[in-house]
Protein backbone atom coordinates (compact mmCIF):
# COMPACT_ATOMS: atom_id res chain seq x y z
CA UNK A 1 0.00 0.00 0.00
CA UNK A 2 1.93 3.35 -0.88
CA UNK A 3 1.54 6.42 1.11
CA UNK A 4 1.80 9.83 0.56
CA UNK A 5 2.67 12.07 3.82
CA UNK A 6 2.68 9.29 5.77
CA UNK A 7 -0.83 8.29 5.09
CA UNK A 8 -1.43 5.07 2.64
CA UNK A 9 -3.07 5.94 -0.49
CA UNK A 10 -6.56 4.52 -1.33
CA UNK A 11 -5.06 2.04 -4.28
CA UNK A 12 -6.71 -1.29 -5.12
CA UNK A 13 -5.18 -3.42 -2.84
CA UNK A 14 -6.71 -0.93 0.17
CA UNK A 15 -10.18 -1.02 -1.40
CA UNK A 16 -9.86 -4.95 -1.92
CA UNK A 17 -8.83 -4.78 1.58
CA UNK A 18 -12.01 -3.19 2.53
CA UNK A 19 -14.51 -5.62 0.41
CA UNK A 20 -12.16 -8.53 2.68
CA UNK A 21 -13.50 -7.00 5.48
CA UNK A 22 -17.24 -6.20 5.03
CA UNK A 23 -17.21 -9.98 3.52
CA UNK A 24 -15.49 -10.86 7.04
CA UNK A 25 -18.65 -8.59 9.15
CA UNK A 26 -21.12 -10.38 6.48
CA UNK A 27 -19.89 -14.17 7.18
CA UNK A 28 -19.65 -13.11 11.27
CA UNK A 29 -23.08 -12.27 10.51
CA UNK A 30 -23.92 -16.01 9.85
CA UNK A 31 -22.25 -17.48 12.83
CA UNK A 32 -25.10 -18.54 15.50
CA UNK A 33 -25.09 -18.25 19.15
CA UNK A 34 -27.04 -20.85 21.71
CA UNK A 35 -28.76 -18.29 23.05
CA UNK A 36 -32.73 -16.97 21.94
CA UNK A 37 -33.70 -13.95 20.67
CA UNK A 38 -36.84 -12.47 22.29
CA UNK A 39 -39.27 -14.77 20.48
CA UNK A 40 -37.29 -18.02 22.40
CA UNK A 41 -37.34 -19.70 18.87
CA UNK A 42 -34.96 -17.62 16.20
CA UNK A 43 -31.05 -18.46 17.94
CA UNK A 44 -28.89 -14.87 18.33
CA UNK A 45 -26.05 -14.19 15.95
CA UNK A 46 -22.83 -12.86 16.81
CA UNK A 47 -23.58 -9.67 14.77
CA UNK A 48 -26.78 -9.65 17.13
CA UNK A 49 -24.85 -10.06 20.34
CA UNK A 50 -21.49 -7.82 19.38
CA UNK A 51 -24.34 -4.77 18.34
CA UNK A 52 -25.93 -5.20 22.04
CA UNK A 53 -22.81 -5.57 23.55
CA UNK A 54 -21.12 -2.15 22.04
CA UNK A 55 -24.46 -0.12 22.62
CA UNK A 56 -24.62 -1.42 26.21
CA UNK A 57 -21.40 -1.30 27.63
CA UNK A 58 -20.78 2.21 25.97
CA UNK A 59 -24.30 3.86 27.22
CA UNK A 60 -23.45 1.75 30.80
CA UNK A 61 -20.02 3.15 31.19
CA UNK A 62 -21.25 6.38 30.01
CA UNK A 63 -23.67 6.66 33.20
CA UNK A 64 -21.98 4.30 35.59
CA UNK A 65 -18.46 4.03 34.68
CA UNK A 66 -17.48 7.45 33.42
CA UNK A 67 -13.37 7.56 34.29
CA UNK A 68 -13.66 4.47 31.29
CA UNK A 69 -12.51 5.78 27.82
CA UNK A 70 -15.42 5.20 25.96
CA UNK A 71 -13.97 4.66 22.82
CA UNK A 72 -11.74 1.92 23.62
CA UNK A 73 -14.91 0.02 25.36
CA UNK A 74 -17.00 0.30 21.99
CA UNK A 75 -13.70 -0.48 19.88
CA UNK A 76 -12.98 -3.76 22.19
CA UNK A 77 -17.08 -4.58 21.95
CA UNK A 78 -16.85 -4.48 18.42
CA UNK A 79 -13.79 -6.92 18.06
CA UNK A 80 -14.57 -9.05 20.98
CA UNK A 81 -15.65 -12.16 19.23
CA UNK A 82 -14.60 -11.44 16.02
CA UNK A 83 -12.56 -14.70 15.65
CA UNK A 84 -15.89 -16.92 15.76
CA UNK A 85 -15.80 -15.96 12.39
CA UNK A 86 -13.66 -18.55 11.65
CA UNK A 87 -13.92 -20.56 14.83
CA UNK A 88 -17.60 -20.57 15.68
CA UNK A 89 -19.39 -20.10 18.89
CA UNK A 90 -19.38 -22.32 21.28
CA UNK A 91 -21.53 -22.33 24.20
CA UNK A 92 -19.46 -22.36 27.75
CA UNK A 93 -22.77 -23.06 29.81
CA UNK A 94 -22.25 -26.22 31.45
CA UNK A 95 -18.48 -26.36 29.18
CA UNK A 96 -16.10 -29.18 30.18
CA UNK A 97 -12.66 -28.03 30.50
CA UNK A 98 -11.51 -30.31 27.21
CA UNK A 99 -14.34 -28.10 25.27
CA UNK A 100 -13.05 -24.82 27.01
CA UNK A 101 -9.16 -26.15 25.81
CA UNK A 102 -10.38 -26.81 22.60
CA UNK A 103 -12.54 -23.82 22.28
CA UNK A 104 -9.40 -21.65 22.89
CA UNK A 105 -7.55 -23.36 20.77
CA UNK A 106 -9.23 -23.08 17.47
CA UNK A 107 -10.12 -19.45 18.39
CA UNK A 108 -5.95 -19.17 18.33
CA UNK A 109 -5.72 -20.42 15.01
CA UNK A 110 -9.13 -17.95 13.78
CA UNK A 111 -6.82 -14.77 15.52
CA UNK A 112 -3.91 -16.11 12.93
CA UNK A 113 -6.05 -15.92 10.22
CA UNK A 114 -7.50 -12.80 10.96
CA UNK A 115 -3.42 -11.46 10.86
CA UNK A 116 -2.33 -12.99 8.27
CA UNK A 117 -5.36 -11.65 6.06
CA UNK A 118 -5.52 -7.93 7.52
CA UNK A 119 -2.15 -7.25 9.53
CA UNK A 120 -0.99 -5.34 6.07
CA UNK A 121 -3.61 -3.62 5.02
CA UNK A 122 -5.66 -2.93 8.77
CA UNK A 123 -3.86 -3.61 11.63
CA UNK A 124 -5.93 -2.02 13.77
CA UNK A 125 -8.36 -5.30 13.29
CA UNK A 126 -5.69 -7.82 14.63
CA UNK A 127 -3.98 -5.56 17.00
CA UNK A 128 -7.17 -4.58 18.95
CA UNK A 129 -8.20 -8.19 19.16
CA UNK A 130 -4.80 -8.96 20.71
CA UNK A 131 -5.33 -5.36 23.29
CA UNK A 132 -8.28 -6.77 24.32
CA UNK A 133 -7.49 -10.63 24.31
CA UNK A 134 -4.49 -9.26 26.82
CA UNK A 135 -6.85 -7.77 29.78
CA UNK A 136 -4.10 -5.29 30.44
CA UNK A 137 -6.45 -2.24 30.66
CA UNK A 138 -9.53 -1.18 32.61
CA UNK A 139 -11.72 -1.17 29.46
CA UNK A 140 -10.61 -4.46 28.22
CA UNK A 141 -12.06 -5.97 31.54
CA UNK A 142 -14.71 -4.19 32.03
CA UNK A 143 -15.70 -5.49 28.50
CA UNK A 144 -15.06 -9.01 29.04
CA UNK A 145 -17.15 -8.61 32.38
CA UNK A 146 -19.74 -7.29 30.63
CA UNK A 147 -19.44 -9.53 27.70
CA UNK A 148 -20.88 -12.34 30.29
CA UNK A 149 -23.58 -10.96 31.23
CA UNK A 150 -25.50 -10.67 27.88
CA UNK A 151 -26.93 -14.08 27.64
CA UNK A 152 -28.41 -13.09 30.74
CA UNK A 153 -29.94 -9.93 28.89
CA UNK A 154 -31.71 -12.44 26.33
CA UNK A 155 -32.93 -14.85 29.21
CA UNK A 156 -35.02 -12.11 30.87
CA UNK A 157 -36.39 -10.94 27.16
CA UNK A 158 -37.22 -15.14 26.34
CA UNK A 159 -38.29 -16.11 29.95
CA UNK A 160 -35.02 -17.97 30.49
CA UNK A 161 -35.26 -20.24 27.12
CA UNK A 162 -31.51 -21.22 27.14
CA UNK A 163 -31.43 -22.45 30.77
CA UNK A 164 -34.67 -24.43 30.53
CA UNK A 165 -33.43 -26.41 27.48
CA UNK A 166 -30.40 -27.07 30.21
CA UNK A 167 -32.24 -28.50 32.59
CA UNK A 168 -31.82 -25.90 35.70
CA UNK A 169 -33.89 -25.85 38.36
CA UNK A 170 -34.45 -23.06 40.67
CA UNK A 171 -31.29 -23.97 43.43
CA UNK A 172 -28.81 -25.33 40.51
CA UNK A 173 -29.55 -21.97 38.71
CA UNK A 174 -29.10 -20.10 41.82
CA UNK A 175 -25.79 -21.75 42.48
CA UNK A 176 -24.64 -21.56 38.79
CA UNK A 177 -25.01 -17.53 38.74
CA UNK A 178 -23.09 -17.69 42.26
CA UNK A 179 -20.39 -19.56 40.81
CA UNK A 180 -20.39 -16.92 37.63
CA UNK A 181 -20.09 -14.13 40.42
CA UNK A 182 -17.11 -15.61 42.27
CA UNK A 183 -15.15 -16.22 38.96
CA UNK A 184 -15.38 -12.66 37.64
CA UNK A 185 -14.82 -11.38 41.15
CA UNK A 186 -11.67 -13.58 41.33
CA UNK A 187 -10.26 -13.04 38.03
CA UNK A 188 -11.21 -10.58 34.99
CA UNK A 189 -13.56 -8.54 36.25
CA UNK A 190 -11.83 -7.94 40.07
CA UNK A 191 -11.77 -4.06 39.45
CA UNK A 192 -15.50 -3.92 37.69
CA UNK A 193 -17.73 -3.67 41.04
CA UNK A 194 -20.52 -1.55 38.59
CA UNK A 195 -20.94 -4.65 36.03
CA UNK A 196 -20.49 -7.30 39.07
CA UNK A 197 -23.56 -5.32 40.91
CA UNK A 198 -25.36 -5.42 37.65
CA UNK A 199 -25.01 -9.56 37.72
CA UNK A 200 -26.44 -9.53 40.77
CA UNK A 201 -29.18 -7.68 39.98
CA UNK A 202 -29.77 -9.12 36.79
CA UNK A 203 -29.34 -13.12 38.41
CA UNK A 204 -31.94 -12.15 40.95
CA UNK A 205 -34.38 -10.91 38.30
CA UNK A 206 -34.41 -14.08 36.68
CA UNK A 207 -34.07 -16.63 39.46
CA UNK A 208 -36.87 -14.91 40.80
CA UNK A 209 -39.22 -15.13 38.11
CA UNK A 210 -38.35 -18.98 36.85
Amino acid sequence: MKKRGGIPKIDAESVRATTELARLVMDFGEIDRGTYKADAQTPESDTDHTVMLALIATAFAARFVPHLDLGKVTHYALIHDLVEVYAGDTSTLKISDEDRAAKEARERVALERIEAEFQETFPWVPETIQEYESLESPEARYVKTLDKLMPKMTHVLNDSKLLHDHGFDHDSLKEHFGMQKTTMESTYGHDQPEVIELHVALSELITESY
